[in-house]
Order: structure tokens, then C-alpha cells, then sequence
């Protein structure tokens, strides 16, 4: 039976094609991701952020005759979501490796790493999804990829980013984390 079909089915409130059309989509989502992405692990978490994006849409497509192409349009934007995150984080890494080959190491680099090295393990310790957003974004994940991982809004990423960043320098400053 086509997506097409069993969308509609769905539609009229069948729960038993709900089922049937998820398993097609995730079988063709994951043979379409695995010839785009490489590493295993990378295709299948695209395949899955695809498809809780076609769940949570589901209701906004009128036409089920272009349901399969309007899913495999989701999935295909997130491949490529996935590749400018990819992209940005290698941009990321290089910048730091060419920062780091310029500069030279003073004398207090090494007390300040140490310090926010401690200052970091406080704030897992005290906030850990605080600690979590600041090493995603230092990994070099976007703002959407963060959302979706942390099942935050970006407004809410932002604050607790901001705050995050506060309690550092705070910590930084006085060597005490505090909200």
C-alpha cells in the first residue's frame, strides 16, 4: 500500500495505518540517509529527528497525494541541516587550531585553564544542562540542533545560555557557582 494511501487512511483515523505508514517512512528514510551520510550513527539520529518532525507536522499537510514527497523533503533538509553542522564544527575546530598554533602560551594560560577547568566540573556538578548547552555550542552545534537534542525553544536556549555564561565568569571571578 502507498504513503499516499495510508496517510489517508491515518487521516480518517485509522491507528492501524499510523503504524504501517511510520514503518514504510522509516525504512526509506533510513536507506536514503545511509547513501548520504557515511557514519551509521550521524544517518540514523537524522533519520529520527526526520521523523519526529513528520509526526509533529503531520496534521498540517492537506493533500495526501503529497504526503511521501513532503516527508522525504523534511528528511532531505535535515541531511542538510546535518552537514552545515558538520561543516560549521570543522570551520569551528580550525579556527581554534590556527588561534592556538599563533599564540603563544603566557604564563597565566595555564592557571586560568585549570581554573576553568574547575570552574566547569562546579557547574556540571550545580547545573548540568547548563554545562551540556555551553560544551554543545562549544562543540559547534547550531541553535536548532541544540534545541532538538536538549528539547528546549531557542528562547529558552538562549536564557539558560546566558546564564550559563554569567555563572562561568562569576565562577571565573569569585571561584563560587551561583544562579
Amino acid at each position: 500500500m502507498s504513503n499516499s494511501d495510508l496517510y489517508r487512511r491515518l487521516r480518517g483515523g485509522d491507528q492501524a495505518a499510523r503504524k504501517q505508514l511510520y514503518e514504510q517512512l522509516y525504512v526509506s528514510f533510513r536507506i536514503l540517509a545511509r547513501h548520504r551520510i557515511a557514519d551509521w550513527d550521524n544517518a540514523e539520529e537524522v533519520v529520527q529527528a526526520a521523523m519526529v518532525k513528520v509526526t509533529s507536522k503531520l496534521d498540517q499537510l492537506s493533500e495526501a497525494e503529497r504526503f511521501s514527497a513532503w516527508a522525504h523533503t523534511i528528511l532531505k533538509h535535515e541531511i542538510v541541516d546535518y552537514y552545515r553542522t558538520a561543516q560549521s564544527r570543522r570551520n569551528r575546530e580550525t579556527e581554534l587550531d590556527d588561534s592556538s598554533m599563533r599564540q603563544s602560551q603566557g604564563p597565566d594560560d595555564g592557571a586560568l585553564k585549570v581554573k576553568l577547568k574547575e570552574c566547569l566540573k562546579k557547574l556540571n556538578a550545580v547545573f548540568g544542562k547548563h554545562a551540556r548547552i555551553l560544551n554543545l555550542r562549544y562543540q559547534g552545534y547550531s541553535t536548532g540542533e541544540i534545541c532538538r537534542r536538549m528539547s528546549l525553544t531557542p528562547n529558552n536556549l538562549y536564557v539558560m545560555l546566558n546564564r550559563a555564561r554569567a555563572m562561568l565568569k562569576n565562577c571565573l571571578e569569585s571561584g563560587e557557582i551561583r544562579s
